[in-house]
């Protein structure tokens, strides 16, 4: 098993992030930030975590946002989400990139979208939006840079076990009924599909988004 990647994982303060760093720091280099340290929806701030985090091999995009959103929302919401759940990952994943192929690289890049960006949501159709262009981002850059030994996943959960779902579903056990499995995701049901892109040649898998969401595809 290959060890000691060098990885940055954002939003990784809390929740699926932090039980995601958790579990990669006992064979890699883990770093993360809080939202304190650097504010996702500001471009220079994006920059600086750039810099101070430059010399990683592997960065997964976890940070995200969610909210309800109805026409009496206000329309703020939509440029928050778009910010932290789509424009950072992908500037981030540029600036990575860029950064890797002038460096002779191998790089990786993991992007954390939901199965809403395949099934849309109608309380919440702006994080929808949001999480499908992050899936469309994946499947698009890896094949730009699938010459350049740059490997890009993406995974689309449906509601994991975190502070979010209880923030946001507007019921919890209409949630769990839809998901045949019976259950929701916990972080460490997520853990094998790391292991799998960070630990094996996945190189024929490259710009693949797969769907974790426990034989729910509706």
């Amino acid at each position: 098993m290959e060890q000691d990647n060098k990885i940055l994982i954002t939003g990784s303060s809390r929740g699926l992030g932090k039980a995601i760093a958790e579990y990669l720091a006992v064979q890699n280099t883990v770093h993360g930030f809080s939202s304190k340290e650097y504010d996702l929806r500001e471009k220079n701030d994006i920059y600086r975590c750039f810099d101070t985090y430059r010399d990683c091999n592997v960065l997964i995009n976890n940070a995200g946002l969610c909210n309800n959103f109805t026409m009496n929302s206000p329309l703020n919401d939509i440029e928050d989400i778009f910010a932290i759940n789509t424009f950072a990952p992908m500037r981030l994943s540029v600036l990575f990139t860029k950064n890797w192929v002038e460096n002779g690289i191998n790089g990786k890049i993991i992007n954390i979208s939901s199965r809403v960006a395949k099934k849309g949501c109608s309380d919440s159709p702006h994080y929808a939006a949001s999480k499908a262009a992050l899936s469309n981002f994946t499947h698009s850059w890896a094949v730009q840079n699938i010459d350049k030994n740059i490997q890009v996943f993406g995974l689309e959960p449906s509601w994991i076990d975190t502070e979010m779902l209880y923030a946001n579903a507007a019921d919890i056990e209409v949630e769990k009924s839809k998901l045949p499995i019976g259950r929701f995701i916990e972080p460490k049901d997520l853990f094998p599909y790391f292991d799998l892109f960070l630990y094996n040649d996945c190189s024929y898998m490259t710009g693949q988004v797969l769907q974790i969401n426990g034989g729910s595809y509706y």
